[in-house]
């Protein structure tokens, strides 16, 4: 996994979006990434600028959709299977001693 990816704060940012009612998700996210040094490309209050894809990145993780009512359900997505790609590399893991031990008797 990158180093920049904060799994807890994912997991947070994910319960927080999920316990949120959907009309409301999207302002949520856009919140988060405010308060948290994300990035994100969206459409101006004005309507003067309107990317033709929206992009979200928070705590390492990016996402991005051609509607802005898509993007926190596809951040969703994009960070439940950063947190399985996590967990999957965190069980094939060696544990540091056994490793050790295995360079030792070649």
């Amino acid at each position: 996994m990158s180093l920049h990816l904060d799994i807890k704060r994912i997991i947070v940012a994910i319960e927080q979006l999920e316990q949120t009612v959907p009309a409301h998700k999207l302002t949520v996210l856009l919140y988060l990434a405010m308060r948290n040094a994300g990035r994100w490309d969206l459409p101006s209050e004005d309507g003067d600028y309107d990317p033709l894809i929206k992009s979200i990145e928070l705590f390492g993780v990016y996402a991005m959709a051609e509607e802005a009512d898509e993007l926190a359900k596809n951040w969703v997505k994009a960070a439940h299977n950063i947190l399985m790609d996590d967990e999957s590399e965190q069980a094939r893991a060696v544990p540091s001693g056994r490793q050790n031990w295995a360079l030792r008797s070649r």
